[in-house]
């Protein structure tokens, strides 16, 4: 019955990693580096878009694009993370251990995250494309030895999603346009979550991980005033990450010749509403707004089960509270067509933290954030373009005061974050 109670603990606290821990740039842990000229202009593209990564901003704007589009490329995130680990004293009935005051530096590591997006005009009304992006993520990489450890020292969530859309020009008429699209989402994620209680309890070091896949749908539209001046919203479904053949190690499995036993558990990924209008002046001058509502009251709880042995407890049965909250994301951004070959842009962004504090992580600090971004574009043919960008990711410090009961010690957090990003564009 010990070695049960025990097993509880670690289920409650070491599987609610996977949802509380964020890269370190959107909050919660959304991605939004799936392009480099909608990541220079802070993402503010969802009234006008004339490239084929209208397909994440805003599919219905591809009724716009003539012929076949293709973009591909990549954006690298970098971040950058420490912790002022602040003096304490265990309580007495974990030890009473006394805890000096340090810095931790999470691990230096580069991120990548990959984008494709290829549309092709089917008539003057239709159009497909399909686009293919990373919507979400996190990893975290601290030394095995630091003082959360008990807590974690090392979480990576991949995601990867395959996103089909069609699209339909409703109408076109003196100059006013119509279009509205339809998308499936299927997504693909992999969890890896580790820990060291060696010294905490006798569960020793432990190991979650598994994979899975989900599927949802996405809709927009778009309506052109002008060729000047267009409005657009999307709005991206919730998702839920049943994780049914997950696996977990742990020091008496690995003691007991067991390996790894089941576990189960999911993650809810938010839906999302995206509104914004973006206006072109002058013929050389676009300039883009961008609200976005992610829903992230979803996400209020983690359920997990750990299915032990029946002499080590059974199946274990947790649940987590995380209490996240919806949230709001600002974004402004401006291109100016410097000369025919170049092309100037800019973007910020607000964004919101959506974690509860009582809940919070030290893992990847989530507060909330700036996002400072600039970038070019380079025509290097009729039919090809190059896209740079570069981003600053500002992220407030947040104090976390001690939960011994879950290994997270008293620390205030420091962090920020570069992005780097290159896409080239083809037309056909």
């Amino acid at each position: 019955m010990k070695t049960s109670t025990k097993l509880i603990t670690l289920a409650s606290t070491a599987l609610a990693l996977a949802a509380g821990a964020q890269i370190a740039h959107g909050a919660g842990f959304a991605i939004y580096e799936t392009n480099s000229r909608g990541f220079a202009m802070g993402n503010a593209v969802t009234g006008l878009n004339d490239d084929a990564s209208a397909l994440y901003s805003n599919p219905a704007a591809i009724t716009s694009l003539k012929g076949t589009r293709i973009v591909a490329g990549v954006a690298a995130i970098v971040p950058n993370v420490s912790l002022d680990v602040h003096e304490y004293d265990y309580p007495a009935q974990l030890g009473g251990a006394h805890l000096d005051a340090q810095r931790t530096n999470m691990n230096n590591y580069v991120a990548p995250m990959p984008h494709v997006y290829v549309t092709r005009q089917i008539n003057d009304r239709f159009s497909a494309g399909i686009a293919l992006f990373s919507p979400f993520g996190l990893k975290s990489d601290f030394d095995p030895t630091w003082p959360g450890r008990v807590n974690n020292y090392y979480t990576e969530i991949v995601t990867f999603e395959v996103n089909p859309s069609v699209a339909w020009k409703v109408f076109e008429k003196n100059g006013h346009a119509l279009s509205i699209a339809i998308g499936l989402q299927a997504i693909y994620a992999d969890v890896d979550i580790r820990r060291d209680l060696t010294g905490a309890n006798a569960l020793g070091k432990l190991r979650l991980y598994g994979d899975t896949t989900a599927f949802g749908y996405n809709v927009a539209l778009q309506y052109k005033l002008n060729n000047q001046l267009g409005v657009g919203l999307h709005y991206r479904t919730h998702l839920q990450l049943d994780f049914d053949k997950a696996h977990a190690t742990a020091t008496p499995f690995t003691a007991a010749g067991l390996g790894a036993v089941h576990a189960t558990g999911a993650i809810d990924l938010p839906a999302s509403w995206a509104f914004g209008v973006n206006y072109r002046p002058i013929d050389r001058l676009e300039i883009g707004f961008q609200a976005l509502l992610t829903e992230w009251s979803s996400y209020d709880k983690l359920d997990i089960d750990i299915y032990a042995p029946t002499g080590m407890g059974g199946k274990i049965a947790t649940s987590s509270p995380k209490n996240w909250s919806d949230v709001w994301r600002y974004s402004l951004g401006a291109e100016y067509q410097w000369t025919d070959t170049f092309a100037l842009r800019v973007g910020y962004v607000i964004d919101k933290d959506p974690v509860d504090p009582a809940h919070a992580d030290f893992m990847v600090p989530s507060n909330d954030r700036q996002v400072v971004s600039f970038g070019g574009g380079f025509k290097l043919s009729d039919r090809a373009t190059l896209d740079l960008a570069y981003g600053y990711v500002l992220i407030k410090d947040r104090d976390i005061a001690a939960r011994p009961a879950e290994g997270v010690v008293p620390v205030t957090t420091h962090a920020d974050a570069y992005v780097v990003s290159a896409t080239l564009n083809w037309v056909f």
